[in-house]
């Protein structure tokens, strides 16, 4: 059952009216989950970071070892082609999607080149600003790539998701806030999070167990652009208790307020509300001049917020920049450990844009973070 309406489907060189049937019961994808997914968003008659999704479910594909069959370039196009058939007003869930079709003489590793694709749309209207949601703490955790294929945007993540999701509804919440291997937080069930503390702005750092969304390198970049403190830094949940506002950034809704997590409330805050204005600017002011992959060093037209180069995004966002998430068992600096006052994930040197060590200790300072229960 489809989740939005309005759907068209392109599938084998062609648009298609309709929730047309693209898998069949063979296709490795249907029996085994090899599928990879990436979502864009049509609205106000813009499609902001198109191109840096299409990127990524290539990047996915290859993670789950599907080979991918369309240039990032020309899923855009599709795409584009697609979206001149709904009206200038209609928000739109923009899909990709890539499954393999065949495996290897045990069924298991999918062969190369026999790849499924697919792009759905379907109308889903945008929330309103102040359409917030609720979060708590659940048992279940985010994986690790020991475990499981955390580089991907990959469908069989998503049931661990769903277990997160009903388990908090089933307590009175909307959402949960989940916790990585080591018991830090990493993001909620279907977005990323971010706190405010004191005007700065604060989240989790990209270790490996969740998608770093394009979305929220996007804020991230307005936020700097603004003149906003943002920290990639270790969080526990202590800290959300503490915290002065808490919003979640994803592709589907782009900013979600949060106006609770378990007992403690919160206030729809200025930042949460500047983050989204900016969002909606940045996005306004890029119509007709996405960035692009040399660079997307096009002139902003009537915003500061510029464009940050395609390569830089997406150095940021979804699997690391050489596509292998950190270990989470590499042995991290007993001294280092001791100044924190907590266990962490060690750094990837060659990520330079995370947080360095001593931000870390300066939050771990202000905040008098401790090691998670």
């Amino acid at each position: 059952m489809a989740t939005g309406t309005h759907i068209k489907t392109y599938f084998e060189g062609s648009w298609h009216e309709g929730d047309i049937s693209v898998i069949k019961a063979a296709d490795h994808g249907a029996w085994l989950g090899t599928t990879v997914f990436d979502g864009a968003r049509l609205f106000d008659g813009l499609s902001p970071d198109l191109e840096a999704h299409c990127a990524r479910i290539n990047r996915s594909a290859k993670a789950l070892m599907i080979t991918p069959t369309v240039e990032t370039d020309d899923m855009v196009a599709m795409v584009r082609e697609g979206l001149k058939s709904y009206p200038k007003d209609a928000a739109v869930y923009i899909r990709p999607m890539y499954w393999a079709l065949a495996g290897d003489e045990l069924g298991i590793v999918p062969l190369k080149d026999a790849t499924g694709f697919a792009i759905s749309l379907e109308q889903i209207p945008m929330a309103a600003p102040d359409a917030a949601t609720t979060l708590t703490r659940t048992r279940f955790r985010r994986p690790v790539l020991e475990d499981n294929v955390v580089n991907a945007k990959a469908g069989c993540l998503y049931p661990n998701n769903a277990r997160m999701m009903v388990e908090a509804r089933a307590k009175g919440f909307g959402n949960a806030l989940v916790a990585d291997a080591m018991g830090n937080v990493a993001e909620s069930a279907s977005a990323n999070v971010f706190m405010v503390k004191d005007g700065e702005v604060f989240t989790p750092i990209p270790n490996g167990t969740f998608l770093a969304g394009i979305t929220r390198a996007r804020h991230m970049s307005n936020m700097r652009a603004d003149g906003i403190k943002v920290h990639e830094t270790v969080l526990g949940f202590d800290d959300f208790h503490a915290a002065d506002e808490v919003f979640l950034s994803g592709n589907m809704m782009k900013v979600t307020p949060v106006k609770a997590f378990d007992d403690t409330q919160y206030q729809i805050g200025p930042m949460t509300r500047r983050v989204r204005e900016m969002y909606w600017d940045w996005a306004a002011s890029d119509r007709g001049l996405q960035a692009d992959r040399d660079g997307g060093e096009k002139a902003d037209r009537g915003s500061k917020h510029k464009a940050v180069p395609y390569r830089i995004l997406k150095a940021h966002a979804g699997v690391c920049k050489d596509d292998r998430p950190q270990r989470i068992d590499q042995p991290a600096d007993a001294n280092q450990r001791q100044r924190r006052g907590r266990q962490v994930l060690p750094h990837r040197p060659d990520q330079q844009h995370r947080q360095p060590p001593h931000a870390k200790i300066q939050i771990k300072r202000r905040f008098g973070l401790r090691a998670p229960e």
